[in-house]
């Protein structure tokens, strides 16, 4: 194959790629809207069962939520969570990020790991690019299990807008802690002199709830490791 010939393939390539690139990054969501010819009361059992119907998710009553504001607060609960469990430990994460934060967390881990607690992290593969297996190697090394959502594949560049946007720590079943922080330096400590850090909010949920964020987490967790986690819900039971 002589040079011109090659260089019109590749330029073909690029080209084609491009576009996926393109249309998996920019392509318009699905629209939809939802009519209805009876208002419903928001304390209504039939608003409830249309709320369910569009988030995908049950109502629960029985719950206990604590709120957490700025990384110092629920850094602290949570890294105090997951030093006192004792059957198992699922995170999921869109940015679980190399630093002094994640140094924190990994060690923690890696503790409950040596101890026989299941430990189980998924982070996104694009919101936690920069995070390399060998830095979470002393987490695997001890038994833990990193898996990673929607790696970055040629074969997946269709789906490479698919990602995880939840920040889910579970502790044995019984503690959740969802919201809107992942785990990195800048929600903790200003990234630059004179700039903030991020501010953002998490909450600690114990009760019903918290078997429905196992099933959410489980489900991710099947899709990239291909296997359920053990430790699903607040009874024990094997998956």
């Amino acid at each position: 194959m002589d040079s011109n010939a090659f260089l019109v393939i590749a330029v073909i390539a690029i080209v084609v790629q491009s576009f996926m690139l393109f249309l998996a990054l920019f392509e318009p969501g699905l629209a939809y809207k939802i009519t209805t010819t009876t208002p419903a009361g928001i304390d209504s059992e039939e608003f409830e069962r249309v709320l369910e119907a569009v988030t995908d998710a049950r109502v629960t009553r029985r719950n206990r939520v604590e709120v957490f504001t700025n990384g110092e607060n629920y850094y602290a609960a949570e890294l105090e969570a997951i030093r006192a469990a004792s059957e198992s430990v699922h995170i999921e994460a869109y940015i679980f990020q190399k630093g002094r934060v994640a140094r924190e967390f990994v060690e923690s881990l890696t503790e409950r790991a040596r101890a026989g607690v299941e430990v189980r992290l998924l982070a996104d593969a694009l919101g936690s690019f920069a995070t390399w297996d060998s830095y979470l190697k002393p987490l695997t090394d001890a038994g833990g299990r990193v898996a990673w959502y929607n790696g970055l594949r040629w074969y997946t560049l269709a789906r490479i807008n698919n990602r995880t946007h939840r920040e889910l720590f579970l502790i044995d079943g019984r503690i959740g802690f969802t919201g809107g922080a992942g785990v990195a330096d800048h929600w903790r400590y200003p990234p630059k002199k004179g700039k903030p850090r991020w501010r953002d909010t998490m909450f600690r949920v114990e009760g019903e709830a918290v078997a429905h964020l196992q099933a959410t987490f489980a489900e991710n967790w099947l899709e990239a490791a291909a296997r359920a986690p053990r430790w699903c819900a607040p009874s024990g039971n094997a998956a």
